[in-house]
């Protein structure tokens, strides 16, 4: 069984699908990836606090097993450490930049696979949320003629083709501008 937390951007989109293709499923787990290459998979992922915090421990252990003349051996297994402890708490540090940036934990989901998740967590988080927010949401302004005498609002239609192959349609305006 896989387990992953569902998080959501700190100013929502108005309509409940852009807010459902907004959503970052994070999983729990060892991540081999920042295990082998952590500085890559720090800068893959825009984790800059963390690369420079990764990047201080490391030169702070490197200078200090210099300085008291550690064996070449012991030092390995220290960076060796490091490196396993990055692995392992990858997916909690993932979360710890989204919250510093302001994004919110909507909920877990487990299941066997990232779809099943998906599914079972749409299954319930959709019906909760309603089909366009009335509030002032980042994808919405509290004039939706955008301040123009005379204008009228663009019509919306659905496009057919799903994103990114997660299962859900974007919308598009008639003029095709998303």
């Amino acid at each position: 069984m896989k387990s992953y937390t569902v998080h959501e951007r700190p100013k929502p989109l108005a309509d409940r699908i852009d807010r459902a293709a907004d959503l970052v499923f994070i999983k729990d787990g060892f991540n081999f990836l920042a295990f082998i290459a952590a500085p890559v998979w720090m800068i893959v992922n825009r984790l800059w606090m963390v690369l420079f915090i990764y990047l201080v421990i490391m030169a702070a252990l490197l200078l200090a097993t210099d300085a008291l003349g550690i064996a070449p051996g012991i030092r390995s297994a220290l960076t060796l450490g490091l490196s396993a402890l990055v692995g392992f708490e990858a997916d909690s540090l993932r979360r710890w930049t989204l919250a510093r940036r302001g994004w919110s934990l909507v909920g877990s989901v487990t299941g066997e696979s990232l779809d099943v998740c998906q599914r079972r967590f749409f299954e319930s988080w959709l019906p909760t949320v309603p089909a366009v927010a009335t509030e002032n949401f980042a994808g919405f302004e509290s004039d939706p003629l955008g301040g123009k005498p005379g204008a009228r609002p663009q019509m919306r239609e659905p496009v057919v083709a799903q994103q990114k192959g997660r299962g859900f349609g974007r919308w598009r305006t008639a003029e095709g501008k998303s």
